[in-house]
Order: C-alpha cells, then sequence, then structure tokens
C-alpha cells in the first residue's frame, strides 16, 4: 500500500475569512487522500470546529501579530518537520515558512493582491519569495 503524501497548510489565523474557508475545505476534503494537517500562528480560533477529526490542527497561541515568539516557535517546528509538502497561504505564513528551510516542498498562495497587503506583509512576502519552489 502506497504511502500518504503529509501536507501542511499554514495560516496566520482561523478565524472567519476567504482565505481560511479555502484552506478548512482543502483540508477536510483531501483528508482521506492525503495526511492533512492545519497549523496557524493564533488569535483567531472561529473556524477550528468545523475542521473534520482526521485533519491534524496545530494553533502556536500567539496573543496579538506582533508575538514574534509563536511565529519564532512556528519557524523551527517547520524546520524540524517531515512534511512532504508545506503550503503557505497570506504573506505573513509565507515568509515564516520560507525562513524555516524545511525540507519539504513550498507551495505560496496569495489569495489577494500584494498591493493590499501592507508594508511589513509585503516586504517579508518579496523577500523571501526566492524559498519557493
Amino acid at each position: 500500500m502506497k504511502q500518504k503524501i503529509n501536507i501542511c497548510q499554514i495560516i496566520p489565523t482561523l478565524g472567519i475569512g476567504g482565505a481560511e474557508s479555502v484552506v478548512v475545505n482543502i483540508a477536510n476534503r483531501t483528508s482521506k487522500k492525503f495526511n492533512q494537517s492545519i497549523w496557524y500562528i493564533g488569535l483567531k480560533h472561529d473556524l477550528r470546529s468545523e475542521i473534520n477529526s482526521e485533519v491534524t490542527v496545530r494553533s502556536f497561541d500567539a496573543s496579538t501579530f506582533l508575538d514574534f515568539q509563536s511565529q519564532l516557535r512556528m519557524r523551527k517546528e517547520l524546520g524540524q518537520s517531515k512534511f512532504d509538502i508545506i503550503h503557505a497561504h497570506l504573506p505573513r505564513a509565507q515568509a515564516i515558512v520560507r525562513s524555516a528551510r524545511a525540507d519539504s516542498k513550498i507551495l505560496s498562495t496569495h489569495h489577494n493582491m500584494p498591493g493590499l497587503y501592507g508594508f511589513p506583509e509585503r516586504y517579508m512576502e518579496f523577500f523571501t519569495r526566492p524559498a519557493d519552489n
């Protein structure tokens, strides 16, 4: 029997929003075919109850978006992870994933026009972009 591919979806929060709903739907709908995990920095947890039991969920319990300790913890754990694919959603998650140097394939999705994000997010995303594979 062929082993399932391990995929981790990374997003800043699980608050009610378009990108967050897409992440939950992708993980739920593909969890029979792939080992799906959702990791998020924290803050909002509204959609957590919508995730089926086959999907592993990990919050890094950030108290604010400036909680760099949580982001550094996520970065460290990603660097040590055994995921085959890491799918980063939105600029903050993309910068964390790319800087982790995980031994995984990295896929990034913006879900919006880059010019609509704040300066820090655009800056972090732009300068870490070469790490995508």
